[in-house]
């Protein structure tokens, strides 16, 4: 399962809160089809902060920071929005063996994410 960010004009405000909408959006799809496999889910965070810091990266913000912020904790990326959290919606979705597996690789993931 793959996010691709070419899909949205990172030029402008509105072009990079739709991507990180969509961006919400496919994580947390992305986690739930994975169903608790450490290598899929290692993928699918990598590249969700990856295109994080990519969106935040094209609108002059530093990159490596938030990551976690934005995915486990209230969505906002660069502007305040009310675009469902993440991991709110992940932890509605799976089990708590699988979240327990995603925290963890989230954690040690976005230490090593540049």
């Amino acid at each position: 399962m793959t996010f691709d960010l070419s899909n949205f004009d990172l030029t402008i405000a509105d072009g990079r809160e739709a991507a990180l909408d969509a961006l919400c959006e496919w994580f947390t799809r992305a986690l739930v089809a994975a169903n608790g496999d450490r290598d899929v889910a290692t993928d699918v965070i990598t590249l969700a902060i990856k295109s994080f810091y990519d969106v935040r990266e094209a609108a002059d913000q530093l990159r490596g920071i938030y990551a976690g912020h934005f995915f486990l904790v209230d969505a906002v990326g660069l502007d305040n929005t009310d675009r469902p959290v993440p991991w709110f919606e992940l932890h509605r979705q799976v089990p708590s063996k699988h979240m327990d597996i995603y925290k963890e690789l989230f954690d040690r993931i976005e230490r090593s994410v540049e």
